[in-house]
């Protein structure tokens, strides 16, 4: 079995969430559970830092997108943090995400950009 774990953070009432392992078809459907769990009707968005996640499979980029559809049906909006260098940057660029699901370096930029419209 795969481990991920999931800290929560609140930063002005924006939830975040710090996804640290490896996130696969084996607890993908438990951590999108989990991270719509953390997000109240009154948050504007969801903050993902992925700086700890040491690996997404295709399950895993799939609940990014489906979580970012769940978000957006409720007027939330999702938001990613993850390093410029980061190896998994590589891999979300190409499977596409970041022309869906807006993505910051670091966790300032995310609270400052999230609440402004794209």
């Amino acid at each position: 079995m795969t481990i991920a774990n999931l800290r929560l953070e609140h930063h002005d009432g924006m939830p975040v969430v710090f996804l640290d392992g490896d996130v696969d078809a084996a607890n993908a459907p438990r951590v999108t559970e989990e991270m719509m769990a953390v997000v109240t009707n009154r948050a504007p968005a969801l903050i993902v830092v992925l700086s700890d996640t040491r690996y997404l499979d295709s399950a895993g980029i799939n609940l990014l997108f489906r979580v970012h559809e769940q978000l957006e049906a409720r007027r939330q909006r999702l938001g990613l943090v993850l390093d410029s260098s980061a190896h998994l940057r590589r891999v979300l660029q190409l499977s596409g995400v970041p022309t869906t699901i807006p993505m910051w370096e670091d966790l300032d930029a995310a609270l400052a950009g999230i609440g402004i419209d794209e």
